[in-house]
């Protein structure tokens, strides 16, 4: 089964939508697919293990990790209230320049 695709009106309705000239403007064909947690998932407990693969289309030399909009460095979240939470990755060169590549999901802590 597909996932459903994270639209423009849900990253906005989430304060997740990032601008072209923040993202740099380019896709360097750059992939990265979130496997965990899945869209519209809901979650028992107050933590969470982000799972993700990447593959860089060049210039991409990491990956940045928003979580409710801020930036994080780790990929297990603990301490979520209960609610819906929203979790963005994005591509990002050596200099930390963001490319214009957005994976995201919305997921509920119960």
């Amino acid at each position: 089964m597909a996932r459903p695709a994270m639209t423009a009106a849900a990253l906005a309705a989430a304060g997740l939508i990032f601008s072209a000239a923040a993202a740099g403007g380019e896709d360097d064909g750059t992939v990265i697919r979130i496997l965990s947690p899945r869209n519209g998932e809901v979650v028992k407990g107050d933590t969470v293990e982000l799972k993700y693969e990447w593959t860089s289309g060049g210039k991409a030399h990491h990956v940045h990790i928003y979580l409710d909009g801020e930036r994080i460095k780790t990929t297990t979240f603990k301490g979520l209230f209960k609610g819906r939470h929203a979790v963005v990755l994005r591509p990002a060169t050596s200099d930390h320049e963001l490319l214009d590549v957005v994976e995201a999901v919305i997921f509920t802590v119960e």
